[in-house]
């Protein structure tokens, strides 16, 4: 009985440290892949799919794919 509540005491700040490095940025990366920046602006604006269809038009975008 003893054991198995020691397990839970250094279970939870391992899961706390995932995530804080791993999963945390990588959804504020996906949220940010879903905005805008603009120098002359404070702050993101949503334009939500805009950026991937920009991408998916643009030749420079393939290009750089194919140079990987």
């Amino acid at each position: 009985m003893l054991q198995s509540r020691y397990k839970h005491v250094f279970l939870w700040p391992a899961l706390i440290a995932l995530l804080a490095v791993i999963i945390f940025p990588l959804i504020y990366t996906v949220l940010l892949s879903f905005s805008g920046w603009s120098v002359n602006r404070i702050g993101l604006n949503w334009v939500g799919w805009a950026n991937y269809a920009r991408a998916i038009v643009d030749p420079r975008f393939w290009q750089s794919m194919g140079t990987l």
